[in-house]
């Protein structure tokens, strides 16, 4: 009995975690980031180099803004009010600034800084 007990806990333990939700691409990292004005939740970031990096940007803002990482050649636009999904290619190690492109976004405070390691 106690080793059908303990298989059963160990299936239900793997179940769980293959099934636990996380919104990482297989092997890769992931952002959650709420957009507003003129700031970003949160507006510091650290992702493992070489892997994919799926980004959740959550606009609550009533303008439309980005989240573009300099240097990276990623640019994901959120309208307002909406949250959007992509998942970019893999960074190589450094720090990145991140920043709303949208005119005046940048000057008003709405910049990040990402750590890829």
């Amino acid at each position: 009995m106690a080793r059908v007990l303990c298989a059963l806990v160990a299936i239900l333990a793997l179940g769980m975690t293959a099934c636990g939700g996380s919104a990482a691409p297989s092997g890769g990292a992931a952002l959650r980031v709420t957009l507003s004005e003129f700031k970003f939740a949160p507006d510091r970031w650290e992702v493992p180099a070489g892997t994919p990096v799926k980004l959740e940007l959550k606009n609550g803002g009533t303008v439309e803004h980005d989240f573009v990482v300099e240097k990276a050649n990623v640019k994901v636009s959120a309208p307002a009010g909406r949250t959007v999904e992509k998942t970019v290619g893999a960074l190589t190690a450094g720090t990145y600034q991140v920043l709303c492109s949208i005119p005046g976004h940048k000057e008003s405070g709405m910049v990040g800084t990402l750590t890829v390691k």
